[in-house]
């Protein structure tokens, strides 16, 4: 019954891809947790998990959120007097974790590989001739 329908190969395939990313950044937050780090890991190796960690993270709320919204218009087909306020309040919470979590996503990765990755310019002219501001 439901085999030929869109709205449940796109359940499938976004519940298949919440559960693989949810577990891997499960898997890369416990890695970071229970692991001893160097001083010099701070400095990349760190980060970089943080920085895989909360993208699985993000990916995985946001085919969580697809998931759960093709599984209401599967058995609300027809109703969408009570599947638009449904998803709507729902994605209240994980509208706000995101809003407050990715501004930490992009500090990190910007203190990690600096802005010479987006800018041309200064990638041009080299980490070594951009002044170091005089501290007193």
């Amino acid at each position: 019954m439901f085999l030929k329908a869109k709205a449940f190969l796109i359940f499938i395939i976004s519940d298949a891809i919440s559960l693989f990313s949810s577990t891997t950044s499960v898997m890369i937050f416990l890695g970071i947790l229970t692991s001893r780090y160097k001083e010099d890991d701070f400095l990349k190796s760190l980060p970089t998990k943080m920085i895989l960690g909360l993208f699985t993270l993000f990916l995985s709320i946001a085919t969580m959120m697809i998931t759960f919204s093709a599984a209401l218009y599967i058995l609300l087909h027809g109703k969408s007097w009570i599947i638009i306020p449904v998803i709507l309040l729902s994605s209240v919470p994980i509208t706000s974790f995101v809003w407050m979590q990715f501004p930490f996503l992009v500090e990190i990765f910007v203190s990690t590989y600096g802005l010479d990755i987006f800018d041309r310019e200064n990638l041009k002219k080299g980490w070594w001739s951009t002044s170091i501001p005089n501290v007193r």
